[in-house]
């Protein structure tokens, strides 16, 4: 908010705050655990390809063999789907998760695209401002790496266990290891993973 020069004692809102605010609608089970894996084309977040599962505690402790046929399946959706240089994206849930809302500061008309697909992705486009839900809601650990990454097996490998930690309790753990620590991050309900993390040599 600013202050109205015409009034001093009037508040103002500024021209740039979006009227509108988009968000996925989830629909999510409240206490429920949902693992959610998306691929789309990279820097157009709302051209994805999804799959939605709901778990149980163990669903996600994956063998190689395993692991091996999941990246294949992805690296052939991505093709199929056309996508230049695509992007993996895994989110654990907790009920709906962090939701979050986004509007373009230009109020044009339209969805923006990180509010078209499950998952949360990066922003774009300098138009598209995001806002946090200020209700109770869910818990969100999201993981996003290239598709063609040659240390795409090594991370997954070592999210799946922040997963498991994520789907025992742990998010608050996580979101003080995890977090790049930037303005509000205490308040987040979501953990976005840093890559680098996740590797041996790090």
């Amino acid at each position: 908010m600013k202050i109205d020069t015409t009034d001093p004692h009037t508040l103002s809102v500024p021209q740039d705050i979006p009227k509108k605010y988009f968000r996925f609608n989830k629909n999510n089970k409240q206490n429920e655990k949902y693992i959610c894996i998306e691929v789309w084309a990279d820097g157009h977040p709302g051209k994805a390809e999804r799959k939605l599962v709901e778990v149980d505690m163990e669903t996600f402790r994956i063998d190689k063999t395993r692991l091996d046929s999941m990246i294949a399946y992805w690296v052939d959706v991505a093709r199929g789907a056309g996508f230049e240089s695509p992007i993996l994206t895994i989110q654990g849930d907790l009920g709906n998760g962090a939701e979050l809302l986004y509007g373009y500061s230009d109020n044009r008309e339209g969805i923006p695209p990180n509010a078209r697909t499950y998952s949360i992705k990066p922003v774009f486009d300098k138009s598209i401002m995001k806002m946090r839900h200020g209700g109770k809601q869910g818990k969100s650990l999201v993981y996003h790496s290239l598709v063609n990454s040659p240390t795409l097996r090594e991370e997954l490998t070592n999210f799946n266990e922040l997963l498991v930690r994520f789907f025992n309790g742990e998010f608050y753990e996580l979101l003080t290891e995890y977090s790049d620590k930037g303005m509000g991050w205490e308040f987040c309900n979501e953990v976005v993973v840093d890559n680098a993390k996740l590797r041996k040599a790090n």
